[in-house]
């Protein structure tokens, strides 16, 4: 059996970036939007849409000599992808794992980190599987739909709305370990 490590395996929250839509209904636009942003995100020559600082240096400086691979594969209700980044020692892989859904405008994804070598990989801080920019405010702010998380009170889990507007930071993050605490990590943006 390998020890623990050889193998450094992170699994991040699947995120969802839906750009309004409703139920039964397409939203050609947003598909649109999103099919723009998938490619700049995603696309094989791109720094893909996470980030971490390992050993102090920041991942958009480390991936940007990796070498890199992706595949897809197209579905009845979605295509699948697997985006490969591999530091030049051979020792340290990135897989994005994600799904983009064919009737809506959605998109999720899961981020591994993976040590191949023999030795201990270096400190691994800021983790993030959503650090990325939006360039869609042409027709003016935003809204962003989400949920409280669960505080164990009668509003817990109770929908809400913030106005996105350019420059703004939304930080979508919980507290004591729990994955809903205090926030809800799914979302939905218009």
């Amino acid at each position: 059996m390998p020890s623990i490590c050889r193998i450094l395996s992170i699994s991040c929250l699947v995120v969802a970036v839906p750009f309004a839509a409703h139920a039964g209904e397409v939203d050609p636009e947003g598909k649109r939007l999103l099919k723009v942003w998938q490619d700049t995100a995603f696309g094989i020559s791109a720094v893909p849409p996470v980030s971490f600082v390992l050993d102090g240096v920041p991942s958009a400086e480390l991936c940007a000599n990796w070498v890199q691979a992706q595949t897809e594969e197209s579905g009845e209700t979605a295509t699948t992808f697997v985006r490969k980044l591999t530091n030049p020692e051979g020792t340290l892989e990135l897989r994005i794992e994600g799904k983009v859904y064919h009737d809506y405008p959605v998109i999720e994804w899961t981020v591994y980190l993976r040590n191949t070598g023999t030795t201990d990989t270096g400190i691994f801080e800021k983790f993030r599987s959503c650090e990325t920019a939006l360039a869609l405010f042409e027709n003016g702010p935003l809204t962003l739909h989400q949920n409280k998380g669960d505080n164990c009170t009668a509003d817990s889990f109770e929908p809400f709305q913030t106005e996105f507007a350019p420059g703004v930071d939304v930080a979508v993050a919980n507290t004591g370990g729990r994955p809903t605490q205090t926030a809800f990590p799914y979302f939905n943006l218009e």
